[in-house]
């Protein structure tokens, strides 16, 4: 019987059934604070809008809040969806045992 090397595929851990659901429901969790960071954020710069419609002089300094809440929500963004990428990696990928 050849000795089977630690990397080799038929040694991957499979992921058991409540693995499974333990990354489906961080998934979802991560999802619903995706979309829930969105409304916010999207709250937030319809209000800085609406605050520059109203007060015409204050223009500068509310596209200059607009602006930053644009980038913020960017950087956010691009950070959730690396992690969901990530997580529907770790869900598509089985990896190997730890070695203990």
């Amino acid at each position: 019987m050849p000795h089977e090397r630690p990397g080799s595929p038929s040694t991957h851990h499979v992921p058991s059934r409540s693995e499974l659901v333990e990354r489906e429901q961080r998934y979802n969790q991560l999802s619903s604070q995706y979309l829930s960071l969105v409304s916010h954020l999207e709250a937030l710069t319809s209000s800085s809008v609406a605050g520059a419609s109203l007060n015409p002089n204050s223009s500068s300094s509310s596209r200059t809040v607009s602006n930053v809440v644009f980038v913020l929500f960017f950087l956010v963004f691009s950070c959730f969806v690396f992690l969901l990428v990530m997580e529907l990696l770790s869900m598509l990928t089985p990896y190997p045992p730890l070695k203990q």
